[in-house]
């Protein structure tokens, strides 16, 4: 791997092993071995851990190796609940605040997602999704929920078993 935004890569591709169920819900996440596994050291590793910690797909424990996040049905539906409720806000911030230049973002990820959905993946378009979600909660120009948008949106691929995305 490149060293350009080393640990957003390395999260990206646990995301996408977590989600399709490679990592299996409440597996350990060896740090040593998954650096050496990807040819990377320890420290981007950590950062990438902590980035998924921050989303919700991994449980860091003190003395211990993560664990890859394994949510009740309860606690899934809570989060989908608060997304509903954040995404909501977000698209009414949005439309009061957003530029046209941030509009024209928004549009230009929903008209990819439309153009491309066939030939995309279900992570791919999941993570198209996630752009777009984040893409309004960023032109709602409040700080504060797009900061708290980022990790409830990455939880929307969290089911209860190892089977994450259909």
């Amino acid at each position: 791997m490149s060293d350009q935004n080393l640990p957003d890569k390395i999260a990206q591709k646990m995301r996408r092993d977590i989600l399709l169920g490679r990592l299996a819900p409440g597996s350990a996440i060896k740090e040593r071995d998954n650096a050496s596994e990807m040819g990377v050291s320890r420290t981007p590793m950590r950062e990438a851990i902590r980035k998924l910690a921050d989303e919700g797909l991994i449980i860091l424990r003190p003395s211990r190796s993560p664990i890859v996040a394994n949510p009740s049905v309860k606690e899934a539906a809570d989060a989908a609940r608060l997304l509903m409720v954040i995404e909501l806000y977000s698209a009414e911030l949005a439309c009061d605040n957003a530029t046209d230049e941030e509009i024209a973002h928004v549009t230009s990820i929903q008209e990819r997602m439309s153009q491309q959905y066939d030939d995309l993946d279900a992570i791919d378009r999941f993570e198209i999704d996630m752009e777009f979600h984040r893409a309004i909660a960023l032109a709602s120009h409040n700080g504060a929920l797009a900061k708290t948008n980022r990790p409830c949106i990455a939880q929307r691929g969290l089911g209860e078993n190892a089977q994450r995305i259909p």
